[in-house]
């Protein structure tokens, strides 16, 4: 059992390392072909979610659209239990703009004989708890870990999916107006 978690991720690893290198086959390769995900930005509007390698394929192609050079900085991967947890920082520049994005990245992954079959990004550790596909998954994960208080201490970066989405609700990718935006979207309140 413990050789398949420490597999599975290394698979994230290898997933995270393939999309940074801009290898597409590779990271395609990793995805089980019935794989269903849910990317942040359709996670805060409510869309369906991506499906197949053919969503893989569109997933890909209009997120780099939008933010050419965007960047997975990972700063953790654990196994827990028949999932993995995955937290960092997403990096990158709108490609009409300029415009800087930043971000904290929380994802869950399900993965079954050696290929990603499930995953979501959510806006925060607790997003992930709420959701019913995660509950228990990162439960495990201390609110002291370092990593979790400097993220929640960072601000949103300019321009961020997270502000476009709450700003300009309505398609899968109403987002990218606000990446695309000269001037940076503000926070609203909470």
């Amino acid at each position: 059992m413990r050789a398949m978690s420490e597999e599975n991720v290394e698979l994230i690893h290898q997933g995270h390392d393939s999309f940074n290198r801009r290898d597409f086959g590779a990271f395609l390769a990793l995805h089980d072909p019935a794989v269903e995900f849910v990317p942040y930005e359709v996670s805060v509007q409510g869309g369906d979610p991506y499906r197949g390698h053919d969503g893989v394929r569109s997933w890909w192609k209009e997120s780099l659209e939008v933010l050419p050079d965007l960047h997975v900085e990972p700063y953790e991967v654990r196994d827990v239990g028949d999932r993995v947890f995955a937290s960092g920082r997403l990096r990158g520049r709108g490609a009409a703009s300029g415009a800087p994005f930043e971000r904290a990245l929380w994802q869950v992954f399900e993965c079954r004989d050696g290929k990603i079959v499930w995953w979501q990004a959510f806006e925060n550790k607790a997003e992930a708890l709420r959701r019913r596909r995660a509950i228990g998954v990162v439960s495990g994960l201390s609110a002291g870990d370092p990593h979790h208080q400097r993220r929640q201490r960072q601000p949103y970066g300019k321009g961020t999916v997270f502000l476009a989405a709450r700003a300009l609700r309505g398609t899968r990718f109403a987002w990218k107006a606000g990446i695309e935006r000269e001037r940076p979207l503000r926070a609203a309140s909470s």
